[in-house]
């Protein structure tokens, strides 16, 4: 059965603005699961934990599709799913 909300809500993440790095990664942090785990530093950093559950592991592929977002904010990514972002300056 395919969920069309969530489906609509990674195709947001996939179209989301490029101008809007912030709202882009508050948006994800917003539909991670409780599965992993997601931390905010005071400079806006996000560092999310997939928790080797397959649906965050979808959000990072869907905003992996947003290649100027990513490229703006990605930061880095380790073993056992650890991945940090960071807003742009706008």
């Amino acid at each position: 059965m395919i969920d069309y909300e969530r489906s609509r809500d990674f195709e947001r993440l996939r179209d989301w603005p490029h101008l809007d790095s912030k709202g882009w990664l508050e948006f994800a942090e917003s539909l991670w699961s409780d599965y992993g785990k997601s931390e905010r530093a005071e400079d806006g950093t996000l560092t999310l934990y997939t928790g080797g559950w397959s649906g965050n592991e979808t959000i990072l592929r869907y905003m992996a599709l947003n290649r100027t977002l990513w490229a703006i904010t990605w930061q880095s990514s380790h073993r056992g799913g650890r991945h940090v972002f960071k807003p742009g300056k706008r």
